[in-house]
């Protein structure tokens, strides 16, 4: 099984099991966290964030012919939606700040008088050039 199909079947599979348990406030925190599980999952097999949304668009066109209207509830399937995004933000997020943080390690400390700084990116190269161009017409 493709990795899509798979994903589209797990959030199938969760659409259906909350619209089966009589939409309690409990099963549907279950359900939430489920989705949270999913979200990281979906993150950590490197799946692009716009791939999730089309895994949703295409989880609730089969969920729509596979359950009767009355039982549908579009609206607590975007909420598993940004459940899942979120938690996907959130390692994200997590993932960028250790990601600096090793940055940051690597750079501190290992310069060798006469070695080569590290490459600066254009925003940096950008603020330093501003910075002593500012210093040299204050000393003028």
């Amino acid at each position: 099984m493709a990795i899509r199909e798979k994903y589209i079947e797990k959030l199938v599979e969760l659409f259906k099991s909350y619209m089966k348990s009589g939409h309690t406030l409990d099963t549907f925190e279950e359900v939430r966290y489920q989705a949270s599980q999913l979200g990281k999952e979906l993150f950590k097999e490197k799946i692009p964030l716009d791939w999730i949304v089309g895994l949703y668009i295409e989880a609730v066109r089969r969920i729509k012919s596979e359950v009767p209207k009355e039982a549908l509830d579009l609206a607590s399937c975007g909420e598993l939606l940004l459940e899942m995004v979120m938690a996907y933000s959130t390692n994200f997020l997590r993932y960028v700040e250790l990601r600096e943080q090793r940055a940051r390690r690597n750079c501190v400390g290992e310069m060798v008088p006469g070695s080569t700084p590290p490459p600066q990116s254009g925003m940096e190269r950008s603020l330093k050039s501003r910075a002593s161009s500012e210093t040299a017409q204050k000393e003028i």
